[in-house]
């Protein structure tokens, strides 16, 4: 649990200095603040140039640790590496005054799961199957992505899963996410048991955490419950298969069956009977539930790199960049931090295609 106590030690920070409107931020006019966390604050801004909307994330880099920096980057890191329409889109980072990292993505205006689940509470009215069945498959579109690059999320929760105007769902927060290994990292109500036991992990762990987010998008209330973080981890190391039955058989009949047995298949207490996000997908993405997942704007990176991938030969997996080398000179970890993406044409040194990012990987390795 050593980096969920570095971050409960970040969330009773100050937030960084907030920016009134109007503020420039590097090429970014500030439009207005959208949320504060104990390190970060997020904003609403104007590409200065261009004129688009977007997110940007201002982390007070200069006060944390080296660790606390690692965290900052390697979210950084994997939202320009990884090129998918249901994970959050990379367009710029750099360095601001010297002190804050700055992190530029796309902006999704309609906010996040946990908050259609906090309205639907106030209204007293359950979500529409149809709702839950789009936002689960577009959250395994995310996953299924992220897991062929064998990494873990993490932290796959209602929080973390962010909305567009169009109900397009993006899988956010990647700061903790990285490659297989045994370790405890994430929000307690959605660990999977094995992380709570510090054995070894795989990708099955965000699949756990998956059918406890999809039990509290059908039931409107959370499925493990506790006065401590230690009486959770209590409930979810002795949770077990009659357990998951009985979870999913609250689901009905306000659910289908199918649904039910979906998610009692995800919250197996042994890893190797939940489904992958493939198998989710192909066993459950019927050709009409697929057809009315909503699709990313048109002019959307994304689109940009597939297509790319599919005239130049590219693999659709392209290979992640190298992590960031980390520094005390905040300049020289500005020059080091991943190209502005292909969304930005005009961008100086924007990275044009798939094949324009494997140029910055061979760059960095050489």
């Amino acid at each position: 649990m050593v980096l969920n106590k570095l971050l409960n030690k970040l969330r009773g920070r100050r937030s960084p200095d907030d920016c009134p409107p109007g503020t420039l931020l590097g090429s970014y006019k500030v439009v207005k603040l959208l949320g504060r966390g104990a390190w970060a604050s997020v904003f609403e801004v104007e590409e200065v140039h261009g004129g688009c909307r977007l997110a940007l994330k201002r982390t007070l880099i200069s006060e944390l640790s080296s660790k606390e920096r690692e965290v900052s980057v390697n979210e950084l890191r994997l939202q320009a590496s990884l090129h998918h329409p249901n994970l959050v889109r990379y367009h710029d980072g750099f360095i601001e005054g010297d002190k804050y990292l700055c992190a530029v993505m796309d902006l999704l205006p309609a906010g996040d799961l946990e908050g259609m689940v906090r309205a639907h509470i106030k209204r007293r009215r359950r979500l529409p199957e149809a709702d839950v069945w789009s936002y689960l498959l577009q959250a395994c579109r995310g996953l299924e992505h992220l897991h062929k690059h064998s990494i873990i999320h993490r932290d796959i929760k209602p929080a973390n899963m962010l909305l567009g105007e169009n109900g397009l769902l993006t899988v956010a927060d990647l700061g903790v996410a990285g490659v297989l290994q045994a370790t405890c990292i994430g929000t307690a109500n959605y660990m999977a048991p094995e992380i709570w036991k510090r054995q070894c992990q795989t990708v099955k762990a965000d699949i756990f955490s998956l059918g406890a987010a999809l039990y509290e998008l059908c039931m409107l209330r959370h499925l493990f419950t506790g006065a401590t973080e230690d009486e959770v981890q209590r409930r979810i190391e002795g949770f077990t298969a009659a357990h998951a039955a009985a979870a999913a058989a609250e689901l009905l009949p306000h659910y289908s069956l199918e649904l039910a047995g979906l998610l009692e298949s995800m919250l197996q207490a042994d890893r190797d009977l939940r489904p992958s996000a493939t198998e989710i997908l192909e066993r459950h993405g019927t050709p009409k539930r697929l057809a009315a997942l909503p699709r990313p704007p048109a002019d959307a990176c994304t689109g940009a790199v597939l297509e790319a991938c599919e005239e130049e030969g590219a693999p659709r997996v392209l290979p992640l960049l190298p992590p960031v080398q980390l520094t005390d000179d905040l300049q020289q970890l500005n020059e080091r931090l991943p190209l502005p993406s292909c969304g930005w044409p005009n961008a100086p040194g924007a990275a044009a295609s798939p094949s324009a990012a494997v140029e910055q990987l061979e760059e960095a390795e050489a």
